[in-house]
C-alpha cells in the first residue's frame, strides 16, 4: 500500500524520514499519497524503490492557505484527480517543486503563488520521467493532452507564476463560459500575472483571457498545436 496517507485536512510533519519499497503490492499505490485538503510538512525525505514514487494529490479541496514544499528531487507531487482551491484560500509552490498530473486538472478560485525565481517549477504529464524521474512503474513517453490544464476564476488575480515550465497540458479543462476549453491556462476575469515561464508543448492554446488584464512578460511559447495560439482571447 501507501507509505503515509494524509487526509482530513491533516498537517502533519515528517523530519528525517525514507520512504522505501512502498506499493508492490498493487497498481497506484503511492510511496505518499494526500488528499488536496492536506498539506504535510516534509523535512530532509528521502525514496527508493518505490513502486510509485512520489506524493500522490488524490482529488478534493483545498479550504485554508498551504505551502506545497519540494520532498526531494525524485519525489515529484503527482495530481490523479482534479484539485481544487477555494476562495480567499492561497496555495504557494516551493521553488525546484515538480507537479506531475495525470487527466487531471487544478480549479482555482482562490490564488496560486508559483514562484521559482531561485528554482523553476514545473507542471508535466505524469509520463513525463524526464523531470523527477518516473513517477509510474513502467517506462512512459509524455504526449500533449496528458492532462487539462489550470483554471484561474475572477478571484484569482493575485496569483503568479514566475519561471514556471508547463509541458504536455491540453485536454478538456471543462466546459467554461458557454463552450469547451482545451488551454493550459484559462483566466476568467482575472489579472494574474506570468513571468519568465516556458509553456508548451500544449495540445491547446498557452492562454486562454475572458475579460481579463493579466500580464505576460519574458515568457516563451513552445509547440502549441495546429490551429490553436499561444494566447487567445475569449
Amino acid at each position: 500500500g501507501h507509505g503515509l496517507v494524509a487526509e482530513e485536512g491533516s498537517r502533519p510533519s515528517i523530519v528525517n524520514a525514507l520512504f522505501k519499497g512502498n506499493g508492490k503490492g498493487g497498481e497506484g499505490y503511492y510511496a505518499v499519497s494526500m488528499a488536496g485538503e492536506s498539506v504535510p510538512d516534509p523535512v530532509n525525505i528521502r525514496f527508493e524503490g518505490n513502486r510509485f514514487q512520489g506524493i500522490q494529490v488524490a482529488g478534493e479541496t483545498l479550504s485554508t492557505n498551504g505551502l506545497w514544499k519540494r520532498w526531494a528531487t525524485n519525489a515529484p507531487y503527482v495530481i490523479t484527480a482534479d484539485v481544487t482551491i477555494d476562495p480567499n484560500v492561497t496555495l504557494a509552490i516551493e521553488p525546484g517543486t515538480v507537479v506531475k498530473l495525470k487527466r487531471s486538472g487544478l480549479y482555482c478560485n482562490g490564488v496560486i503563488k508559483a514562484i521559482g525565481e531561485t528554482s523553476p517549477i514545473t507542471f508535466t504529464s505524469y509520463r513525463d520521467d524526464a523531470v523527477a524521474g518516473p513517477s509510474n512503474d513502467t517506462n512512459s513517453v509524455p504526449a500533449t493532452a496528458d492532462w487539462k490544464g489550470i483554471y484561474l476564476s475572477s478571484a484569482s488575480s493575485a496569483s503568479e507564476f514566475a519561471n514556471c515550465i508547463v509541458r504536455y497540458p491540453g485536454s478538456n479543462l471543462g466546459y467554461l463560459n458557454w463552450a469547451d476549453r482545451f488551454t493550459a491556462f484559462y483566466v476568467n476575469q482575472s489579472s494574474p500575472s506570468f513571468r519568465k515561464c516556458v509553456i508548451g508543448p500544449s495540445a491547446g492554446h498557452g492562454i486562454v483571457v475572458n475579460s481579463s488584464s493579466g500580464t505576460v512578460t519574458d515568457t516563451a511559447f513552445e509547440a502549441v498545436s495546429k490551429d490553436n495560439y499561444a494566447i487567445a482571447f475569449d
